[in-house]
């Protein structure tokens, strides 16, 4: 129970950290997003070429 509110601790006094960390997961929410996009418009070109 001490190392957790020890690592509270380090994050009240380092708030860099905690914005590099939502920034970062903001960053791999984007990127994650893009490949899902770019995964379902291959799908759709794929199926719009074989069908046209």
């Amino acid at each position: 129970m001490k190392e957790s509110t020890s690592v509270f601790d380090f994050l009240n006094q380092q708030p860099l950290y905690v914005v590099l960390t939502v920034a970062l997961v903001v960053w791999l929410g984007i990127f994650s997003y893009l490949l899902r996009l770019e995964g379902r418009l291959k799908k759709l070109e794929r199926r719009h070429s074989s069908s046209a």
